[in-house]
């Protein structure tokens, strides 16, 4: 193992932490080594995973006309991409990681009694089990992903004496300059090499949070413990003022950290797993689909597709069941604290005491629930919608097809026609962005204002980013299966499909195919320009007003749309990919941004709850009480008063979508 960790590092020598220390490491995970040998080892092992997962998709394009071949291959590479999701997370929140584990090793500090230690000595040992078991399920799954291709061959060989390679290797890659049946077992070997080191990078990560969800759990039941303890000294003596307000005070500082640890485990995972619950979701539909074909049409395919696809499905749906039953622990834990207060002779405690005591029994109720993006709580109830919602596309009318694309440029013209409508509104909007600059009392006030400020430019610049290479995506994509065909023959052949599907009437589409083209990938540019320049508006105000409720609460308003998605057979496949990953983006960003003035005017309410109030004059009392009540109530966007922008309601959108879709395949 390697040794130029800090001294910090050592702490996690000891058994509870040692195989997730080294799982880490070996991944280029682990903070605590030097960045050079860090982003080595990172690099190091990425690069060898990555030399088989681009073959994989090379071999994806070349097959991309054969359905079935292509799915039996792009669940395996949706595998290998899921390993590097939770690498790059890592590498991108090395910052995050860091701050989560320094966390650990400061709440073991923190403990007061070795009562305490023995409760987070048992959720430790938990979290080890779990990194033995976890370690063992995986490799076992994927030593008989990669074994079984060689059983038929090895049986034939006992009853024969000849060998006969099987048809298909571990992966499917194309090298272009390497004959695939000649090096038949480099490949072999180079593929299950890669499928190893994908796993392990999966594997390392997914140790990681089952180890501080164990870490969280433990620390809520080191609350309880607290909370038994507080009743048992406070009834020995008599209920003493100043010992309850410190036992009290005490409680509610712990519970605080716990909240925070696991807003920190959160901020670490939150968009790694949002990712591979929506691929994991994907796969097993896919790989149930294909297991249940197979049991229809047996001739059409073998026994060892079967398994290949049951291999998947299963790892994909151990994943699902542990990141979900372990995002449920952590919820009944937290819940557990409302129980155990509620059994305490609070009523017999002194009447400041109890004013706190309420306080903490009120935040106490809500349960402490881990989401992925802010979107998907992690729990029991979650997981069985997930295995709920699991369907197959298998196919759409033309009119779909068409209806998207036209679709999105009607979301153009309706933002242009707004803003024309509306515009007296909008030089409004825009005056009290200058005013409110000219209000601020301090530079304390100016630096806030800057910050987001900064946000909104660095928002606008993604957002352009992003726009325009999905477009680019989209206009790029009808070209890609006529290049390779003329790399291939070197004879061009234009696909039935334009980037647009028109009819000009008087011009024939075949003979002016290129101007058509050019026309509407330039009409499909300036609809992304106007969706682009009030989508960037709305991000900077909305973060002015993020801004503002730093300092005060304000209320705000704003309208925009929604879209619904649709999907069709693999050859048109990418242009729905596209049209469905640019509004579901937007969709995401709305509400996000929704979601981001819901939350910051929200703090005020808990900013007002930590203030010594119960020590103000009791006049001034009263005018807290007004502005503490006023404060609970968050302040939503809405559009046209109807629906609030928010991740609630994106979650509720999402869900009708998937419903939408799913009578519109039983109606076709």
């Amino acid at each position: 193992m390697l040794k130029d960790q800090n001294k910090e590092d050592s702490f996690f020598d000891s058994p509870a932490y040692s195989l997730t220390k080294g799982c880490l490491i070996l991944s280029g995970g682990w903070p605590y080594l030097s960045p050079r040998k860090r982003k080595t080892i990172w690099f190091a092992v990425n690069t060898y995973v990555a030399t088989a997962w681009f073959p994989e998709l090379f071999h994806i394009i070349e097959i991309i006309d054969r359905t079935r071949e292509v799915i039996y291959c792009l669940m395996a590479f949706l595998c290998t991409y899921l390993s590097f999701v939770s690498s790059i997370n890592a590498a991108l929140k090395s910052h995050s990681m860091r701050r989560l584990i320094d966390s650990v090793r400061e709440n073991w500090n923190d403990l007061k009694s070795d009562d305490e230690r023995k409760i987070f000595a048992t959720y430790a040992n938990y979290g080890k089990l779990f990194t033995i078991g976890l370690t063992f399920a995986y490799y076992m799954v994927l030593l008989s992903y990669i074994v079984f291709p060689l059983i038929t061959p090895s049986l034939r060989y006992l009853d024969t004496g000849n060998w006969t390679r099987q048809e298909k290797n571990i992966l499917e890659v194309e090298y272009y300059v390497i004959d695939l049946q000649e090096y038949y077992w480099p490949i072999f070997v180079h593929g299950s090499l890669a499928c190893m080191g994908a796993v392990w990078l999966m594997l390392a990560y997914d140790v990681l949070f089952g180890t501080v969800v164990q870490h969280c759990c433990g620390m809520f039941a080191v609350l309880r413990y607290r909370i038994r303890q507080m009743d048992v000294i406070l009834h020995n003596y008599s209920y003493d003022r100043q010992l309850a307000l410190k036992k009290i005070e005490e409680i509610v500082m712990y519970h605080l950290a716990c909240l925070e640890f696991a807003q920190k485990i959160e901020d670490f995972f939150c968009l790694q797993f949002i990712i591979q619950i929506l691929t994991n979701t994907f796969v097993i539909s896919v790989c149930g689909s294909q297991m249940h074909l197979q049991v229809i049409q047996l001739a059409d395919t073998s026994l060892q597709e079967s398994f290949r696809f049951l291999y998947l499905a299963s790892a994909t749906a151990f994943r699902l069941t542990f990141i979900n039953v372990f995002g449920q622990s952590v919820y009944d834990h937290s819940l557990q604290i409302h129980d155990h207060l509620i059994y305490t002779n609070w009523y017999e405690y002194p009447v400041q005491v109890r004013k706190l005591f309420i306080i903490l029994y009120n935040r106490s109720a809500e349960p402490c629930n881990l989401t992925a993006a802010k979107m998907v709580n992690l729990n029991l109830d979650t997981y069985c919608k997930l295995f709920h919602i699991i369907k197959i596309i298998d196919q759409t009318r033309e009119v779909i097809y068409c209806l998207m694309a036209f679709l999105c440029t009607y979301l153009a013209f309706v933002l242009s026609i707004n803003a024309a409508v509306k515009s007296h509104s909008m030089r409004r909007l825009l005056d009290s962005v200058r005013e409110n600059w000219h209000n601020l009392k301090n530079d304390d006030e100016r630096k806030i204002f800057a910050t987001y400020a900064n946000y909104g430019r660095i928002f606008s610049i993604g957002l352009a980013s992003a726009y325009y290479m999905v477009l680019l995506s989209f206009v790029v994509s009808p070209l890609i299966t006529p290049a390779l065909r003329y790399l291939d023959t070197g004879k061009w052949t234009r696909l039935e499909r334009n980037v647009l599907e028109v009819e000009y009437l008087v011009i024939d589409p075949e003979e002016y195919y290129w101007t058509i083209f050019v026309h509407g990938s330039l009409a499909s540019m300036g609809s992304v320009w106007l969706v682009l320049a009030y989508d960037i508006m709305f991000g900077i105000v909305v973060l002015h007003c993020c801004s503002m409720a730093m300092k005060r609460s304000e209320n705000f308003e704003r309208i925009l749309q929604v879209i619904q998605l649709a999907d069709i057979s693999l050859q048109e496949s990418f242009r729905f990919a596209f049209l469905a990953s640019a509004t579901a983006f937007r969709l995401t960003f709305i509400n996000v941004f929704g979601q981001s003035v819901y939350d910051h005017s929200l703090r005020i309410h808990d900013h007002l709850i930590y203030t010594n109030w119960y020590e103000y004059p009791v006049q001034v009392r009263k005018l807290f009480i007004i502005l503490y009540n006023r404060s609970a109530e968050p302040c939503n966007l809405t559009a046209a008063k109807m629906v609030n922008l928010n991740l609630d309601t994106y979650s509720k959108l999402m869900k009708t979508a998937m419903s939408y879709f799913m009578m519109i395949i039983q109606t076709l």
